[in-house]
């Protein structure tokens, strides 16, 4: 729908809605967590968005990375608020996938 934001591919990461999302008015300081509005985190005192992950870290066969998704360069960090980039795995030698690895069945 186009009432909420998220990935505009296959992805399991949840959608938000567009005024959860916008950090202008809500960023703040913080001690823990439960002080931040969902589905902001607390990181180093502020509440910020939380990176985007890998379903099942890959299946343990590979690293989740973060990508640009306008120009397909590695980036270091990919919110969840964040159109322009996706968490994707780079597979183990033997495995393929985008999301989790799974063993190549040649």
């Amino acid at each position: 729908s186009n009432a909420f934001i998220g990935d505009s591919f296959d992805s399991n990461s949840p959608c938000y809605l567009p005024e959860t999302s916008f950090t202008a008015s809500s960023k703040f300081t913080c001690r823990s967590s439960h002080e931040c509005r969902i589905p902001r985190v607390c990181i180093k005192q502020n509440c910020v968005f939380p990176s985007k992950n890998c379903t099942n870290h890959c299946s343990g066969h590979g690293a989740c990375v973060f990508i640009n998704t306008n120009s397909g360069t590695s980036i270091s960090d990919c919110a969840i608020n964040d159109e322009q980039c996706a968490a994707k795995c780079n597979c183990d030698a033997g495995y393929i996938g985008s999301q989790w690895c799974d063993l190549r069945s040649d």
